[in-house]
């Protein structure tokens, strides 16, 4: 990865959302999710998904906390149908 500032996230993630959902994203969600595989008629339905979701939310003009985004990112995973776990239920 050229340019990655790997441990910048790592610890910008750990201050924001706390210790256990760093873990979860870093950890959880790689044993979780290894590999997703899609075609590309499901990758082009989840895109369409994930624009609707961006319009929506940019019409609230929202600032959330970082407890409110951790559920709001578990909800819009959810809607587009590739993430099904969430971190509420680990």
């Amino acid at each position: 990865m050229l340019g990655a500032n790997i441990d910048g996230y790592d610890s910008g993630l750990e201050q924001i959302y706390g210790t256990k959902y760093a873990e979860y994203v870093k950890f959880g969600m790689k044993r979780t999710y290894p590999v997703i595989k899609l075609t590309i008629d499901e990758l082009k339905a989840c895109i369409e998904i994930a624009k609707k979701v961006i319009k929506r939310l940019e019409k609230l003009d929202k600032t959330y906390s970082a407890e409110e985004r951790i559920t709001l990112r578990d909800d819009i995973n959810d809607e587009i149908g590739i993430y099904t776990s969430r971190f509420d239920q680990i």
